[in-house]
């Protein structure tokens, strides 16, 4: 083995390329999944400095080069966002058996909207894309030893799983909360990912990879539900017509319980992967 360590360099080059690749897709083409991976990509990156500067081997070169991305960021997952709303309201029409075509139109409006807002701030991104400074930072070596970024990573999800499990003892949890666990849970799940081409290669480890993914899974669905109802009281306070208004109710119902019985196994399940991460060595 190189007596530098290669996880941190080949995380960091994978995710930087998945950014820049998918990023020009989506511009190009607004493909739905090519917005989904240049986020994802861009999340596992702000992870990575993140976990430099809480394990003191901060190196200036990524912070500066990951700055005036948020905006992109967002308006990618307001984009996802209305996205899902469309997906979920077919399925719910289904469910309840009625249809929600004026929600659906509402939607189809909104999405041509970011859309725009989307490509207006391309240009300026894709500008840096063509610079020096980020032409480097794809070449870059960070050039830390292998035990270094190894003993930096278990702190960093034993600190993780620590933040999550004090959030995770409050009886009532509320949007906030639910929304910090679901970071934290992805934080941690990055850094794993980037370790486990190196030692975490027995299939426990994948075991407990995708009992990770499950635990972002529950979140994830419930954010998804929890943005969908605030979206969807948008559309009534624009909607006029109180009879309609009235046939919503059975929708808006609908989400409120699957919102809270949704995040019910969250606590359990994490308990089984916190004693098990809390052991990782």
């Amino acid at each position: 083995m190189s007596k530098k360590d290669q996880s941190f360099r080949l995380y960091l080059l994978e995710n930087l390329t998945k950014f820049e690749e998918n990023y020009r897709n989506a511009v190009i083409s607004l493909d739905e999944d090519a917005i989904h991976d240049y986020r994802v990509a861009l999340k596992k990156l702000r992870t990575l400095n993140l976990f430099l500067k809480e394990s003191g081997l901060e190196r200036t070169w990524l912070k500066s080069s990951l700055k005036g991305f948020k905006k992109i960021f967002k308006i990618g997952g307001a984009i996802r966002d209305f996205q899902v709303f469309k997906n979920l309201t077919r399925e719910y029409e289904i469910k309840l058996s009625t249809r929600y075509t004026t929600f659906l139109d509402y939607l189809d409006v909104q999405i041509p909207l970011v859309w725009e807002m989307f490509i207006e701030n391309s240009a300026k991104i894709l500008s840096r894309l063509e610079k020096e400074e980020w032409k480097n930072l794809v070449s870059a070596e960070p050039g830390y030893k292998d035990n270094q970024v190894h003993l930096a990573a278990l702190k960093f999800i034993w600190d993780k799983m620590d933040a999550a499990n004090e959030i995770l003892k409050e009886e009532n949890l509320d949007d906030y909360q639910l929304h910090q666990i679901r970071k934290i849970l992805k934080q941690i799940r990055f850094i794993y990912e980037m370790r486990m081409a190196e030692e975490w290669k027995k299939p426990e480890h994948q075991l407990h990879l995708e009992l990770l993914k499950k635990l972002e899974t529950i979140l994830g669905i419930w954010h998804d539900k929890v943005t969908m109802l605030l979206s969807l009281k948008n559309f009534l306070d624009q909607l006029s017509d109180q009879e309609e208004k009235s046939m919503y109710n059975s929708l808006e119902k609908k989400l409120i319980k699957e919102i809270t019985e949704g995040v019910v196994p969250l606590k359990p399940e994490f308990k089984k992967e916190y004693k098990w991460f809390k052991k990782l060595t």
